[in-house]
């Protein structure tokens, strides 16, 4: 794979460089007349350059969730789902040609991202441990909070009685201030 990646970006490196000792040996004035073709022989080898770096994250990916899968306990059959939608994306991206037309490279680009849509799916595991977090910490949170509410005793009296100490004690400092 890297090897082949390796010719890919070796050829668009030569093709890149034909293009510029072109423009290097034009006239500014060929340059405004044959944008279009210039255009036109760039763009194939910038598509080459980003389907050649899909084809290699595409490849990583896929060995990257073949080795979780292989490690994992708790989401095998999860990593194995993965793994066979990733190979079916994989397949897809090494169709990919610089050289098609614009539409089918479309058609097939958007094949390729409804392919990707599963690939965000979440580990059974996860789920739970985030439905754990979301919402049993806070139900166990509200409990605490009510045992320490009722092992608070505070009666209507009692209440008053604080009320007035409060009045007494600001009572007090404003009386302190004045004098100062």
């Amino acid at each position: 794979m890297m090897l082949n990646a390796r010719s890919h970006a070796e050829s668009t490196i030569s093709g890149l460089n034909l293009i510029q000792l072109e423009l290097d040996q034009a006239a500014p004035n060929y340059i405004s007349l044959n944008t279009d073709s210039l255009i036109k022989k760039v763009i194939p080898l910038i598509l080459q350059v980003k389907i050649e770096k899909a084809k290699i994250h595409s490849f990583e990916l896929m060995a990257h969730l073949q080795s979780k899968a292989s490690k994992t306990k708790n989401s095998k059959e999860h990593y194995l789902e993965i793994t066979q939608n990733i190979a079916g994306v994989n397949n897809a991206i090494l169709t990919l040609s610089a050289t098609q037309p614009m539409d089918s490279l479309e058609t097939a680009l958007s094949e390729i991202e409804n392919k990707i849509v599963p690939l965000t799916k979440q580990t059974p595991y996860t789920l739970l441990m985030m439905r754990v977090a979301e919402i049993g910490l806070p139900i166990l949170l509200s409990i605490f909070s009510i045992f320490f509410l009722l092992q608070y005793s505070l009666t209507e009296k009692r209440s008053h009685e604080i009320k007035d100490l409060l009045k007494q004690h600001n009572a007090e400092h404003l009386n302190i201030d004045k004098t100062e």
